[in-house]
């Protein structure tokens, strides 16, 4: 049984040659240019020789934004903040430089809170309206 899927495989091999390859990247009808939405809703480029590309070798553009600002690749561990808490609005104005992920945190919610603060609260506290 193996040999004859040895067979068939190199078959598949001589008939379309390359197939796998065609279909990356340029040669995909749905190719858009090596920019693409990841699932938690950022946009990134395809730079896979960045060094904190992932694993497909997409990185946040707000990252290169604000590394083409300071002229240098930011750390791992350095975190983008985005001042208007919209993640789609890479304007430079826009991005705010956090040294690690705990600043970032306590960014994010005072941000939050200055937001929330005309909001009306129930007798535990919570938000009764958040429209």
């Amino acid at each position: 049984m193996t040999d004859l899927l040895k067979i068939f495989n190199e078959l598949d091999k001589q008939v379309r040659p390359n197939k796998s390859k065609s279909m990356l990247r340029e040669g995909n009808p749905n190719w858009k240019g090596g920019k693409q939405i990841i699932c938690s809703g950022r946009l990134s480029t395809l730079m896979p020789e960045h060094p904190y590309a992932n694993a497909n070798g997409y990185v946040r553009n707000s990252r290169l934004i604000v590394e083409k600002k300071l002229g240098r690749f930011l750390k791992s561990e350095e975190v983008i903040h985005h001042k208007d808490g919209n993640i789609m609005n890479e304007d430079p104005d826009n991005l705010i430089l956090c040294t690690n992920d705990s600043e970032h945190q306590r960014l994010y919610h005072s941000d939050n809170l200055l937001y929330h603060k005309d909001k009306e609260r129930d007798a535990n506290g919570r938000f009764t309206k958040l429209i």
